[in-house]
């Protein structure tokens, strides 16, 4: 995941994702964000990494694999704007199980719940903690992608807590590596 401060370009660690990885691109400027979504997809593509815009009003054209809705933009999105843009793959944000549920009628592929442990992203935000974060888990019906705090010693606790993958911007940097 992109973040303007802390992993402002992603590029560099393509090479290194497991194949079937996602890169989420954000940026508070919907052109820049789009640039470097397409920038990025080409870059992804040989090596089997999708690439999703970070998008909180529907484009008028995807240059990007597929789409993510933050939690706040939720009900900009209708069901209709999947089918017109043909994402692959539409993840949304999450803090609770309600937005779970909410993302889940609007049909969404899968969920990044956050924050799971105390993170620099949501510095003001409880944690939810691995019981909470599991219990959301089970009740999803969708696939939930822990986010928040992960570090390499925590993705092991994550994934047993039911997450069906693990999402990062600390874990990718060198400062956390």
């Amino acid at each position: 995941m992109s973040d303007e401060a802390r992993l402002p370009d992603p590029s560099p660690l393509i090479p290194h994702l497991p194949p079937d990885s996602a890169v989420i691109v954000r940026h508070r400027d919907a052109g820049a964000a789009a640039d470097m979504a397409r920038s990025l997809a080409w870059a992804a593509r040989p090596f089997g990494i999708t690439v999703l815009l970070s998008a909180a009003t529907p484009p008028a054209r995807l240059d990007a694999d597929g789409i993510h809705i933050p939690e706040a933009a939720l009900g900009n999105w209708r069901a209709r704007d999947f089918r017109r843009l043909r994402p692959a793959l539409v993840t949304a944000s999450a803090h609770g199980a309600r937005t779970v549920l909410r993302a889940r009628r609007l049909g969404v592929d899968a969920v990044l719940l956050s924050p799971v442990f105390p993170t620099q992203s949501h510095q003001h935000e409880r944690a939810l903690g691995v019981m909470r974060f599991a219990a959301i888990c089970r009740n999803a019906n969708l696939p939930v992608i822990g986010l928040g705090g992960i570090s390499a010693g925590r993705i092991r606790r994550v994934l047993r807590a039911g997450a069906a993958g693990v999402a990062g911007i600390g874990l990718f940097t060198s400062r956390a590596c």
